[in-house]
């Protein structure tokens, strides 16, 4: 049977120069401890499955999980990391620890990894990516990231469980923590609220109102600033973005 391969499986990955070990040796782990619970019947295999939309996952007899599978885009032949199949429905899962995402040309047309596996017949929206780092991709919806399984299976009370945590918190997977860069970001932020408060002009038009930017109108990257009527009593968005960040 499939599920009882892990072990070797990993041993397979011991020349493979492609992807980090450390990415193989994790992606194998996860599918064994995913096999451990279905064959286990234990219930928080369908919190799991429910990051990857399998919604009411009860019935684990009909779960499928394969590592490396050959696929098929046109001449290619890309084996993705982890393919599930549930009840008829199957998803293709690209894991990555600290590598990025391949690109790929396809019809003359750069694009990455996860919409190139979306180019295998019936996988279409249905590719996810499970990662350590934040990685932009098309539909972020579809991004988990390490620290999320973590948190689901993290102070279990099961031996596998407890193990798997420990090697996702040992490196890195624990939880997710801001870069130098976007710590950077922030204190830009914080340094231009100082300075548009510092020259808003108060007129007669406008000197009923106090000006104040604000995290909490953030939508596609736009960041929106907030005008108070202090006769009036309340704030109103501004037509007028004037500033907009992206995180890489």
């Amino acid at each position: 049977m499939e599920d009882n391969y892990s072990f070797v499986n990993i041993l397979k990955y011991q020349d493979t120069k492609k992807k980090t070990q450390l990415e193989n040796y994790t992606t194998e782990l996860f599918v064994f401890v995913l096999n451990y619970l279905k064959n286990r019947k234990i219930k928080i295999l369908s919190d799991l499955l429910r990051e990857f939309d399998f919604f009411n996952a009860r019935n684990f007899n009909n779960l499928i999980l394969k590592t490396q599978s050959q696929m098929e885009i046109n001449q290619d032949k890309p084996k993705p990391d982890i393919i599930i199949e549930y009840n008829g429905r199957r998803i293709i899962i690209e894991v990555k620890v600290d590598s990025k995402l391949n690109t790929y040309e396809y019809k003359n047309k750069q694009i990455d990894q996860v919409e190139y596996y979306e180019k295998i017949s019936g996988f279409e929206n249905n590719v996810y990516l499970l990662s350590k780092n934040i990685i932009d991709i098309k539909d972020n919806k579809k991004r988990i990231l390490w620290s999320k399984i973590y948190t689901i299976i993290n102070k279990k009370n099961d031996f596998v469980l407890n193990n798997f945590a420990k090697h996702l918190e040992v490196n890195g997977m624990g939880n997710n923590k801001l870069t130098n860069g976007i710590l950077n970001a922030v204190s830009s932020i914080k340094n231009l609220h100082s300075l548009l408060i510092q020259s808003w002009i108060y007129d007669d038009e406008y000197g009923n109102y106090s000006f104040s930017p604000t995290m909490e109108y953030l939508k596609d990257g736009w960041l929106s600033c907030y005008i108070y009527d202090e006769k009036k009593g309340y704030a109103s968005v501004t037509g007028t973005t004037f500033l907009w960040c992206r995180c890489e």
